[in-house]
């Protein structure tokens, strides 16, 4: 862990190298320190801190944003209920998502059961697009497989024909699910995230930086919790 100092704050981030060029930051505020930052291993530490420091804005701005709470598919924040039964599940009731379960205090079973129900919805609208993504990009037959990422929204597989999509994607509007689908299909044509590579991903898709930038200030959300603080 690394720390800086923006104003009058003492800024706690995690420094992951990555092979590419440039910088890159997250915030995930779930996580110990909450900023991410990918660098190539031969970045400078005055250049690193040089661009912590063009970024204080944003930076100030994520540490002093209210968190939202509450469950949220494609968007729109949804009613939640917590019920005892026979059996773990889950159902969609009037509305509701109701989760159902032998012991409703138990955590680990029901983040299981919320990553299930991100993974319905996520799964669910990629597919109802599919046709479209095929039509824009050219490319057909792509595997898609959904799983818990901790820093990633998405990542490609060329070789394979498979793009992987995080299960947090099921929480945000669906622009923003365009946006992270299209970036992976871009990495079919180009593998780095060069000006190349930005040049076909915005033929795919020309909201993409705009959409890029409103996700900066996304949270990751904590499964439990999101359900926990809406009951």
């Amino acid at each position: 862990m690394r720390t800086i100092q923006i104003a009058d704050k003492t800024v706690a981030y995690e420094l992951k190298y990555t092979k590419t060029l440039g910088i890159r930051m997250m915030y995930r505020p779930e996580n110990d320190p909450p900023f991410i930052v990918h660098a190539n291993r031969f970045t400078g530490k005055l250049f690193l801190e040089s661009f912590l420091r063009k970024n204080a804005a944003w930076i100030l701005s994520c540490l002093n944003k209210p968190k939202e709470e509450g469950f949220y598919l494609l968007g729109k924040k949804r009613d939640v209920r917590l019920e005892k039964g026979a059996k773990n599940t889950w159902n969609e009731t009037d509305g509701i998502i109701v989760f159902t379960m032998k012991d409703p205090k138990d955590d680990e079973a029901l983040e299981k059961l919320v990553k299930k129900v991100w993974k319905a919805y996520l799964e669910e609208y990629v597919e109802s697009r599919r046709a479209l993504y095929e039509r824009i990009t050219g490319k057909k037959n792509v595997v898609f497989s959904y799983r818990a990422m901790h820093t990633e929204y998405g990542s490609c597989h060329p070789k394979s024909g498979r793009i992987t999509l995080n299960l947090q994607l099921a929480c945000l509007p669906s622009a923003y699910i365009d946006a992270i689908v299209f970036h992976e299909y871009a990495h079919f044509k180009v593998l780095n995230h060069s000006e190349a590579f930005y040049r076909v991903l915005e033929g795919y898709y020309p909201a993409y930086r705009k959409i890029r930038r409103e996700m900066r200030n996304v949270s990751f959300k904590n499964p439990v919790k999101c359900v926990r603080e809406s009951i």
